[in-house]
């Protein structure tokens, strides 16, 4: 796994500026997005070669891996979400943090 590569400069995140945990929400947002488009790339591949793979008598295993991704997708959208108020919260923080 990463290890958590994505944190401060100054390694301790209760004491980052605004801006640094935004451009560090901005990442956390980049990285889900290309990970959401690299599970519809896997869905295309699925549906372009169940039949395929369905004559071979994989259908069990292509049923498994098509479950798999729905998961990923919905778990995906819900970590895109949270990370969607975060990066709106922040923003409302950076305009005026106690208005």
């Amino acid at each position: 796994m990463m290890d958590f590569i994505y944190r401060p400069k100054n390694q301790n995140i209760n004491e980052a500026e605004w801006q640094e945990l935004n451009a560090l929400t901005e990442q956390w947002r980049s990285d889900l997005s290309f990970y959401a488009e690299d599970l519809q790339y896997l869905h295309q591949i699925i549906g372009n070669y169940f039949l395929k793979l369905s004559k071979k008598g994989d259908t069990e295993l292509v049923r498994k891996i098509k479950l798999s991704l729905i998961e990923m997708d919905e778990e995906s959208q819900v970590l895109q979400d949270r990370v969607k108020r975060h990066l709106h919260y922040l923003q409302g923080l950076m305009d005026g943090p106690f208005k």
